[in-house]
């Protein structure tokens, strides 16, 4: 009976060890190895392009009208292998389809070479001439099988409600002066209702119509009615003058139907602020203030700080003679400008005044004098203490001489026009 006992108990270990060596569950305080993962598959990408001068929605179109769409395709794992195009699940007939411009043998393509990495092609088709909606598909495969679609809608089934195609050509926003006008080319069919009226907003309220052109021909009133073939479409300006706000302007043009319904096109621009340019005289030992023409004894500067804040200043330093330069002062800076690199007179927008301190030259000569806010100066025994800075000046000034200051993002060109030696004083034409 004992060694019976013992027999059991030896198989009943045995079995344990076997199951230990069998069971995939790792040991208690081993390593953990994580099931493998199968990568997830990548598919081809087939996509309408947006961008102008091609539909990339769905839209309403006259029977038998050309419209283009740009198809872009790109593989995934595999290469891609063909396109197939088809409208309302049929596919379409090759007569009625163009691909980059040439015309087409059939809706069915067996991509080749690079194309079956990827492609962007110009899809031109003729809509369909019946009075319905249809559905373009195009359906990539590559040679897996695997696939992508795309598609669009293009309705013909045209009612009295149909909205009007509005279209801006380059409609880029264009930068130009303020109050200059500006020429929009707007393509307009009414494939609903007939047109009636075309108005002009800036924001909530109708513009002047003295700034609209039609054509080429000012239209008299805002709103301004159209008459003829204008009323189912045309192919022309609107010209709209700018006003004195600098920065983007943005008008709202809206199409007003015989129905009374309303259709919005937005148009805009960058107006860039013009120059105001005065004529200023700075006497010797003073400052000017730029905006003003002031003149200010500059020690008188130093000890009033109410006093308008000029940005140049004379600083000629030897005794009895008029050196004929200047400096910038109250935190401004001043460089110069080579006369042949731009032209005085032709300076009209701000952006200008930006492009010429960004071409001029750093000055390069210095003056040493006492700190120019005397508050540095500290009390020792018996000595007076004052710190001397640096000052940056120009070479001595000549007639036509062209110099820039700087402060605070403000800008001012000045163009020495005149040196009166007799009165030692600076004629400056500034603008700014």
């Amino acid at each position: 009976m004992r060694n019976t006992i013992k027999i059991l108990s030896i198989a009943i270990f045995g079995l344990i060890i076997l199951k230990a060596c069998t069971d995939n569950t790792p040991p208690v305080g081993g390593p953990v190895v994580p099931p493998e993962q199968e990568s997830v598959p990548q598919y081809p990408r087939l996509t309408l392009v947006d961008t102008t001068d091609v539909l990339f929605v769905d839209a309403a179109l006259e029977p038998e009208s050309i419209f283009n769409l740009l198809l872009r395709g790109t593989k995934g794992d595999s290469l891609l292998s063909t396109l197939v195009i088809t409208a309302n699940n049929e596919q379409l007939e090759a007569s009625r389809l163009k691909i980059n411009g040439s015309p087409s043998s059939e809706a069915v393509y067996n991509l080749t070479g690079g194309e079956r990495d990827n492609f962007t092609w110009e899809i031109e088709i003729v809509a369909q001439s019946e009075e319905k909606r249809v559905i373009y598909e195009f359906r990539l495969e590559d040679e897996t099988g695997r696939s992508s679609v795309t598609d669009i809608l293009i309705d013909t089934k045209i009612t009295p409600f149909t909205p009007p195609t509005i279209s801006v050509v380059n409609d880029s926003v264009v930068s130009l002066l303020t109050e200059l006008p500006v020429s929009f080319d707007f393509e307009v069919e009414a494939l609903g209702a007939a047109l009636n009226n075309v108005s002009i907003h800036q924001g909530a309220a109708l513009i002047d119509a003295g700034r609209i052109q039609f054509d080429g021909q000012p239209v008299g009133n805002n709103p301004f009615f159209l008459e003829g073939d204008d009323r189912q479409g045309f192919s022309k300006p609107i010209e709209i003058l700018g006003n004195d706000f600098n920065g983007i302007q943005a008008y709202t043009v809206t199409f007003t139907d015989t129905l009374g319904n309303t259709y919005f096109q937005e148009v805009s621009f960058d107006a860039i602020r013009r120059v105001d340019s005065q004529s200023y005289v700075l006497s010797e030992l003073n400052a000017l203030d730029i905006e003003t023409g002031e003149n200010i004894l500059y020690t008188e500067e130093l000890a009033d700080d109410q006093i308008s804040i000029s940005e140049i200043r004379d600083i000629s330093q030897n005794a009895g003679n008029w050196d004929r330069t200047v400096a910038a002062t109250n935190g401004g800076e001043l460089r110069m400008l080579n006369g042949q690199a731009i032209d005085f007179n032709n300076v009209v927008g701000a952006d200008e005044l930006r492009e010429a301190w960004d071409n001029a030259s750093t000055l390069v000569d210095f003056v040493t004098e006492y700190d120019s806010s005397m508050l540095r100066g500290v009390l020792q025994p018996d000595t007076l203490v004052i710190d001397t800075i640096e000052v940056p000046r120009t070479n001595p000034l000549q007639s036509d001489d062209l110099i820039i200051t700087q402060k605070n993002n403000s800008y001012y060109l000045l163009r020495v026009d005149q040196l009166d030696a007799s009165n030692r004083e600076y004629n400056f034409e500034v603008k700014f």
